[in-house]
């Protein structure tokens, strides 16, 4: 019987590969790429009906690759595709058939996030023709960014699609015995990246060429610094904490591979979130033992940062003198000042409700080619801009319940002690990537916030948990690390003792 079973499997792993031959070589010869895209996308998808969870675990692992040329970008007929909706039928599916409940977004985000991204949208919309002058078609670029159809692509359905990752993940979570299991493809994929970034820097890449330094892999260099450190906090979290020998080895050399892969990347945005995160992870812990490893890791890998990386993370610190709002190429910020300065004004032409969605590209500045950008490089600044203060209160209320349920979760007792050290991490990069959002990021959802969404899908499965008040233990630590202060009453004077 077992022999059968093998030889059974045998010739099915047998015929996978002459499929997978097959369909390669029809790939190469024809250069049909979306055949490529249909075939795996078949596949995929009868797995996934199989089995929902199976898409929450290929969707983590590919979409921090989801703009790269690696995956096939053909429109319509694209992986990504494939497995987010295959994951939402079959969860409907089996909510129709009354196998399980489903995890809906919870209504802070409706009201908070979702409701004010789509009023953005309608504002945006009469603006668009404007957007599209002052950003033509470029040779890499064909597609006219803000043409309606592209706008709707680009900067609506795409973003949503990392909003619908989060519930499909959260209903994986819910829906597993062991969910702790869903942790090991995040660490597979935040290492991956990190990985290629170690590689090209070992080719000799020129890291100072911040245009091209890269781009080859589908992101920018900060963008992937964002990407990486998002995924730093829960690995360092875990490796530290109280689970399984073998589960903190294994998180011990991710966090090292995402920390190498970070550093390479020479942002110091990145740097400057990664830092928080161990500043963090130490006031949590408050053992002088962490503060001796964490000063020698720091020594250990500033041994081995190589010599154009370091100065790439100290450029302009020599000079912070040139930084102006007038100059637009300073060392130090390379014109950041002096793009804020440009953009804001426009904040009082509709502080309420703001100039709609990516509204940078419509900015009196930039129409009047006083600045060329398409972000403000400020992800508070893009919020005003677009949202206005309406919109602004709103998402930073929701930032605020984020942080929160993160924090709630890291100390709740009924999880397991490494679903807890992963909250306490995300927890870490979430306040990490709002310091980041000074200077880039996006408050829409974007690719290097992969592994914010991941976090924020863990948070939605247990949200009503979250949500329950809960009084800490006298002398145990809480909020960042601070122990609760126990009044001590002296006996009064002739009381007994």
């Amino acid at each position: 019987m077992i022999a059968s079973s093998r030889a059974r499997a045998a010739l099915l792993l047998l015929a996978i590969c002459m499929v997978a031959m097959v369909v390669g070589w029809l790939v190469n010869r024809l250069e049909i790429e979306w055949l490529l895209a249909v075939v795996l996308g078949a596949i995929a998808v009868g797995f996934v009906f199989y089995d929902f969870r199976v898409g929450a675990v290929c969707l983590t692992i590919l979409l921090p690759w989801s703009w790269s040329p690696i995956l096939p970008q053909a429109y319509g007929f694209n992986i990504i595709n494939f497995l987010m909706f295959a994951s939402v039928a079959s969860i409907l599916l089996s909510r129709s058939a009354g196998k399980r409940k489903v995890v809906w977004l919870p209504r802070e985000v409706v009201w908070c996030y979702l409701l004010p991204f789509l009023a953005a949208v309608l504002i945006a919309w009469p603006y668009l023709p404007i957007g599209q002058m002052n950003f033509p078609p470029r040779p890499n670029y064909p597609d006219a960014l803000f043409a309606p159809v592209t706008f709707l692509k680009i900067k609506v359905i795409k973003p949503m699609f990392f909003v619908v990752f989060a519930l499909i993940l959260a209903n994986a979570i819910r829906e597993s015995k062991k969910p702790e299991w869903l942790l090991l493809p995040f660490g597979i994929s935040a290492m991956i990246p990190a990985l290629a970034i170690i590689g090209e820097v070992m080719s000799g890449v020129d890291v100072s060429d911040r245009k091209h330094f890269l781009s080859g892999l589908g992101l920018q260099v900060n963008e992937y610094g964002t990407l990486l450190a998002l995924a730093a906090g829960p690995l360092l979290f875990i490796c530290v904490g109280s689970s399984a020998r073998l589960i903190r080895l294994a998180a011990g050399c991710a966090f090292a591979i995402v920390s190498a892969g970070l550093v390479l990347t020479a942002s110091r945005g990145a740097v400057v979130a990664y830092l928080v995160i161990v500043a963090i992870w130490l006031l949590r812990r408050r053992k002088l033992s962490d503060l001796v490893l964490g000063v020698a890791a720091a020594a250990v890998l500033a041994a081995f940062i190589p010599e154009q990386v370091q100065d790439r993370l100290v450029m302009g610190l020599d000079d912070v003198g040139a930084t102006s709002s007038r100059n637009t190429d300073d060392p130090l910020t390379k014109g950041r000042v002096a793009v804020w300065s440009a953009l804001a004004p426009d904040f009082f032409d509709s502080p309420i409700y703001g100039k709609g969605l990516s509204s940078t590209a419509w900015n009196t500045a930039v129409t009047a080619g006083r600045v060329w950008v398409g972000h403000p490089h400020n992800m508070y600044l893009s919020i005003v801009l677009d949202l206005g203060v309406l919109g602004a209160a709103a998402l930073l209320f929701l930032y605020y319940r984020y942080g929160r349920s993160m924090y709630r979760l890291s100390t709740e007792p009924t999880l397991s002690p490494l679903l807890r050290d992963y909250f306490a991490g995300a927890f870490a990069s979430f306040i990490a990537m709002l310091f980041f959002a000074m200077t880039g990021g996006y408050y829409t959802p974007h690719v290097e916030q992969t592994f914010l969404w991941f976090s924020l899908g863990c948070c939605y499965a247990y949200w009503g948990l979250a949500q329950i008040p809960r009084e800490s233990a006298p002398g145990k630590p809480f909020g960042l690390g601070v122990r609760r202060m126990v009044k001590l009453h002296s006996p009064k004077v002739g009381a007994q003792r």
